[in-house]
């Protein structure tokens, strides 16, 4: 199952709650950092030919 984290590239976030709780409003930020090691996705690489495109 992945995380929220492994899904964000790093950097800093802030989690942004806005919701009623039993007629109670509910306004909340709540700051949260991904580290570099966080994330380890190697991103996707595309083959040469899909680059080309279709020159004839």
């Amino acid at each position: 199952m992945q995380t929220l984290t492994d899904k964000l590239p790093p950097g800093n976030y802030v989690l942004d709650i806005n919701a009623e709780l039993s007629g109670i409003p509910i306004q909340k930020g709540i700051p949260f950092t991904v580290k570099a090691t966080a994330n380890t996705s190697k991103p996707t690489k595309l083959p040469v030919t899909s680059l080309k495109g279709n020159r004839e």
